[in-house]
């Protein structure tokens, strides 16, 4: 891994049978969005659970936690996650703030994502 100090978003998806889809689009709506708006966020990524296809894991760098900040502010992003939280459409499992990778290097194993 490049940079072992950069900064992350990670959010953690369970969405409901025959959602899949329409999660994984709304998601990349947002994540084209958030990319369009804040120039401080990097790539933003969706890994789905192989064996458990209703399982996501999304995660991005970002320059600065004040940048993370800012755009958890926005009412756009309330919007998505308040939609994402709805009981009749989803259900969302976690979402970390940020963390610092201490990654050599990832993979991922029957759809789970390992730091080495």
């Amino acid at each position: 891994m490049k940079h072992r100090d950069q900064l992350y978003t990670l959010g953690v998806w369970t969405v409901k049978a025959g959602q899949e889809s329409t999660f994984v689009a709304e998601w990349d709506a947002f994540a084209k969005w958030t990319a369009k708006s804040h120039p401080a966020a990097g790539d933003a990524y969706l890994l789905k659970d192989a064996e458990h296809p209703q399982q996501f894991i999304s995660f991005g760098p970002w320059d600065s936690p004040e940048a993370v900040k800012a755009w958890r502010e926005r009412p756009e992003f309330k919007v998505f996650v308040r939609r994402e939280q709805s009981a009749d459409r989803r259900s969302f499992g976690s979402s970390e703030p940020h963390f610092k990778s201490d990654c050599r290097e990832t993979i991922t194993l029957r759809g789970t994502l390992f730091c080495l």
